[in-house]
């Protein structure tokens, strides 16, 4: 998935997350519930490898910006974006661990209990709601390790990581070709945490209920987890875009020009002449600075 295409694996792994977020709204078995693990820990790998092959990615970037200068503002919004990312991904992992907490309640000890595996309740849909939402899904509770705030982070890091792509639109200092520049905006804003749009009795379904309301707790962990894979995607997209754009060059060809090569410049008396013509497409940007 580096570069935000998706393995076969990955999609197999998105597949198995929508099917088996149906089946839990038919309320079935356990089973179902334990199958969310796999999901789960199967998201966690690759996010795991995404944070591997960022870092190699970067170093690799590092170490070429010292011999190519004009690709210094790439690496540096590389860094940027890099900065946000992880101190998003971070948060969305530690908020995985307080939900696991809460539902072990108190006397439980932590360590590997943190982990989906070694849940026993991962049925319990009442303390998530509760911590993340609240009594109320009309009014969404606010403060720390609530979906709101949640929302509120993706919601800056995503207008964040617009701001940044905006800053190498073509026409700038430091530009993305125009393709790549319109690609890598429409990558970031699928993290937009949009509403549906759906209504339930007349009254719109926040991004928050739609995520974390009456959800067992391993539905809940198993989004936050997706929430991650999205967010590394997206990383690994913008640090493979900008490792790349120094370079590369946008040429438009504004003349043309017939062309004769012949295999010879002289030719014998009788001799057939031999000679491929053919139209050349030549760009006035490029000057020979040597002529100047």
């Amino acid at each position: 998935m580096a570069g935000g295409k998706e393995t076969p694996r990955q999609k197999m792994i998105g597949m198995m997350y929508l099917v088996l977020t149906a089946l839990l709204a038919m309320n079935v078995s356990k089973d179902i519930l334990k199958a969310f693990v796999t999901v789960n820990e199967s998201l966690e790998r690759t996010n795991a490898n995404f944070s591997d092959n960022t870092i190699r990615v970067m170093k690799a970037f590092a170490e070429s910006k010292a011999s190519n200068p004009s690709a210094i503002p790439y690496y540096q919004k590389a860094e940027e974006a890099k900065k946000l990312t992880q101190a998003l991904y971070e948060h969305m992992e530690k908020l995985k661990h307080v939900i696991i907490a809460e539902v072990l309640g108190p006397a439980e000890p932590g360590g590997d209990t943190l982990k989906l595996r070694y849940l026993d309740a991962k049925d319990n849909y009442d303390i998530p709601t509760h911590k993340m939402i609240g009594d109320n899904e009309n009014t969404p509770i606010t403060g720390e390790w609530t979906a709101a705030e949640l929302r509120d982070k993706v919601q800056n890091v995503h207008d964040k990581l617009i701001a940044i792509v905006k800053q190498m639109a073509p026409g700038t200092k430091a530009p993305l070709l125009k393709d790549d520049y319109e690609a890598l905006m429409k990558k970031v804003e699928t993290f937009k945490p949009d509403a549906s749009g759906e209504t339930e009795d007349g009254i719109p379904i926040s991004w928050e209920v739609l995520n974390f309301y009456h959800l067992p707790t391993a539905g809940v962990i198993t989004n936050i987890s997706k929430m991650q894979a999205d967010l590394k995607n997206i990383e690994a997209e913008m640090i493979s875009q900008l490792s790349g754009a120094s370079g590369k060059v946008s040429i438009k060809f504004n003349q043309l020009a017939a062309k004769v090569v012949a295999p010879s410049s002289y030719i014998q008396a009788g001799q057939p002449y031999k000679a491929d013509v053919f139209l050349a497409a030549s760009s006035t940007d490029f000057k020979d600075e040597n002529m100047q």
